[in-house]
């Protein structure tokens, strides 16, 4: 037990160690390139060493599905073994398989859609279409806009936080929300209320989540919205649960999604609730940091950064590098590219150099500008999501290649968990021994199509009936894939899937909202005008700090240098552009 404990402490600093000493509900306030995944990551290590009762475990919930993934790998390479009683993934999974599977049935009063299908992206999007035109909304109300405000429409008394309700596209909001009830329709965001209702006033929901997870951990708390930020309350304060929240509200960017910073804000505050600080910063110089903080408060451009660069990081050179384009977009396209020249010249990989643009349409163009000029490209927003089951058939593939690579028993498990998530009920002890049998066989039999990914997939997909198991959601993706492989892997050998979505040695391009969480040597921005950051509708004061907070994450990716361009024709240097160019000492300006 003794060399169990001390895994965690391995590679902490002091403010780390403090972090994880942490022994009733805490809030760290990491800012970018601190360590918080390691913090994160040795917590949930250090609780499970700790854990007397195995029948008791935790619940980490991650943002997306690559998060939990990489807590996953993380927790292994720690020596954590596996856990019926662990659960690894994100909020809305969470409730699905821990609250409204197990639970909402017991209590049809609340009206929970059965089955607990979740309707995909793709058929909301077309019912939302119906729903506008039944009620006569014009075509400038926009999905995106309508579920920011249901989600923002959630009150249990926990929160004092006010949200901005936009009253046009409240009215939308409500008849939506009728319009899907009526039609027995479960979207993501009715599995956040519908939990949240059921934990609220269901005391033996309250008591059977406690018994098995008696820590919830949450990783990018600001990114989450009002709904699951009432849930994490209502655990704390109606419950004997303890919460472990990482997060930064500066790195709070999806407020369009109904996200605030605020709500973390609100947590740290709490009584009973410790709050830590992680003011090291182990990815960029001193100047690159100084530069982002600018950004937040250009009224106070001379205060003095909240963090500081330390280890290797202190000893880097930053270079920042300001280009006025003549033309319009496609000047800036190639200005970028020619950067991409210099950077690669200087022997930076492709895969450590990214282009932020503002829009998806921006990315995609410059994704045949550099078709054109040979330049591979990664896009960081994939036209499929990298979700568990994208996760299982890598596993699967990688055990049909070299059977020691893979675990066929987490495969087998992984399946159960599709299996029993699928309201096919529980799987018995009976059961399990025919059907790893059964995915023993399958698997062997894939084996034939070693030299054809798509021929592989096309086996698989009918071999265990993928189309007909999962959800709405998850067929729609899962579609997605398929074509994803038809259209840039036809010919290609089953081993590519290993690394299909990695960065490998490709230019990547993103939007600045999906650059969170990514890190590279040099980052080179585009549209640094008024009217693009910040945005034009950035007219609030709130809207306008989330503006800020967009560039602050955008310049942060950065560990050597930042590249920003401009063309007049589209409007005047951005406010944002003349704070960060307000030179420091340490930089070198282009």
């Amino acid at each position: 037990m003794t060399e169990r404990r001390s895994i965690p402490s391995i590679s902490l600093d002091e403010d780390q160690r403090r972090a994880l000493a942490a022994q009733g509900s805490a809030v760290v306030l990491a800012g970018p390139g601190s360590g918080k995944t390691r913090v994160l990551t040795s917590k949930v290590a250090q609780i499970l060493s700790e854990t007397s009762n195995p029948r008791r475990g935790l619940a980490c919930l991650t943002y997306n599905v690559e998060a939990a993934r990489e807590f996953k790998n993380r927790l292994r390479d720690l020596g954590c073994k596996k856990r019926k009683n662990i659960f690894l993934g994100t909020f809305h999974s969470f409730c699905l398989a821990e609250i409204l599977a197990p639970f909402a049935s017991l209590y049809p009063k609340y009206g929970v859609p059965q089955p607990l299908n979740v309707v995909s992206d793709v058929q909301l999007e077309t019912l939302f279409q119906g729903f506008k035109a039944k009620y006569r909304f014009g075509a400038q109300l926009c999905l995106t806009d309508v579920n920011a405000e249901r989600a923002k429409r959630f009150k249990s008394g926990l929160s004092a936080v006010e949200s901005l309700i936009d009253e046009e596209v409240s009215v939308a909001a409500v008849l939506f929300k009728k319009f899907l009830h009526e039609k027995k329709l479960l979207d993501f965001i009715h599995v956040l209320k519908y939990s949240a209702v059921l934990l609220r006033e269901e005391e033996y929901v309250r008591r059977a989540l406690e018994a098995k997870f008696p820590w919830v951990l949450v990783d990018e708390y600001q990114d989450f919205g009002r709904v699951s930020h009432e849930i994490i309350l209502t655990l704390l304060t109606r419950t004997n649960v303890k919460i472990f929240a990482v997060g930064d509200p500066d790195q709070s960017i999806y407020g369009f999604q109904g996200a605030s910073p605020e709500y973390l804000n609100e947590l740290a505050r709490l009584p009973g609730v410790e709050t830590f600080r992680l003011t090291k910063n182990y990815r960029s110089p001193q100047a690159i940091i100084d530069a982002s903080e600018r950004v937040l408060s250009s009224a106070n451009a001379t205060q003095r950064s909240r963090y500081a660069a330390v280890g290797a990081a202190k000893e880097l050179e930053a270079e920042f590098i300001t280009l006025e384009c003549a033309g319009g977009m496609e000047t800036q396209y190639d200005a970028a590219l020619d950067f991409v020249e210099r950077f690669r010249n200087e022997g930076v990989s492709l895969g450590k150099i990214a282009v932020l643009t503002k829009y998806q349409e921006d990315a995609r163009n410059l994704r045949r500008r550099c078709a054109q000029r040979g330049v591979p490209v990664y896009l960081a927003r994939p036209k499929f999501r990298r979700t568990e089951l994208f996760f299982w058939l890598q596993s699967c593939a990688q055990w049909t290649l070299d059977k020691f690579q893979a675990s066929f028993d987490e495969i087998c498990a992984t399946w159960t968990a599709f299996l029993r998530c699928s309201q096919r009920g529980a799987i018995s002890e009976v059961e399990l021994l025919p059907l790893r049998k059964s995915i023993y066989r399958r698997l062997i039999e894939s084996a034939r199509y070693k030299e054809s990914l798509l021929n592989w997939f096309e086996y698989m997909e009918k071999a265990f009936s993928l189309f007909e198991i999962f959800d709405e959601s998850e067929r729609e993706n899962l579609q997605k894939l398929e074509n994803n492989i038809r259209e840039e892997y036809s010919v290609a050998p089953l081993s590519s899937i290993l690394n299909l979505g990695d960065v490998g040695d490709r230019l990547v391009v993103t939007t600045r909202h999906s650059s969170k969480g990514l890190e590279f040597d040099a980052v080179i921005m585009l549209n640094m005008e008024e009217g693009s950051l910040p945005d034009f509708h950035a007219k609030t004061p709130e809207k306008l700090a989330a503006e800020r907070r967009v560039c602050f994450v955008s310049i942060s990716r950065a560990r050597k240098t930042c590249v920003f361009l401009y063309s007049p024709r589209l409007g005047k240097p951005s406010r944002f552009l003349k704070a960060i160019m307000q030179r420091d000492k340490g930089a070198r300006d282009i």
